[in-house]
């Protein structure tokens, strides 16, 4: 699911990572965010005013993936570049062994008996690429 904040978005062409993201943005656009993750590494990127005046006008520009992803996408692409952290871009993400215990189809919280009978949403579905080992 955080794969589409950065699934085909501006700034992530040539990025090699497998990184996933969550964008947010505050009343009135003063402050955008961005949380990014890869198998190895969180960052979160902040961008905003201490004064509630320093804001933009619009969410055209101001918003989470706006200001806040270009700083994310650019540091993991300096990270797969220069080699001088333990950063490996190649890393998958792994499921745990055993039976998913977290229902992640909403539309079976609609079902009464969801709690006793949890479907496994784990097998990879055709056409899925490999995001996970």
């Amino acid at each position: 699911m955080l794969r589409y904040a950065v699934r085909g978005a501006a700034g992530f062409k040539g990025v090699v990572s497998n990184i996933g993201g969550k964008t947010g943005t505050t009343n009135d656009y003063v402050d955008g965010w961005f949380m990014g993750i890869t198998p190895g590494l969180v960052v979160g990127t902040w961008v905003g005013g201490d004064d509630q005046w320093t804001r933009f006008l619009s969410l055209t520009n101001g918003q989470g993936s706006k200001m806040a992803r270009p700083f994310f996408s650019e540091f993991i692409r300096q990270l797969e570049v220069q080699k001088v952290a333990d950063f490996d871009p190649k890393a998958k993400y792994i499921v745990p062994a055993g039976p998913q215990t977290i229902i992640t189809d909403c539309s079976q919280y609609s079902r009464p008996d969801v709690i006793s009978e949890p479907k496994d949403t784990t097998k990879k579905k055709e056409g899925e690429d490999d995001f996970f080992e």
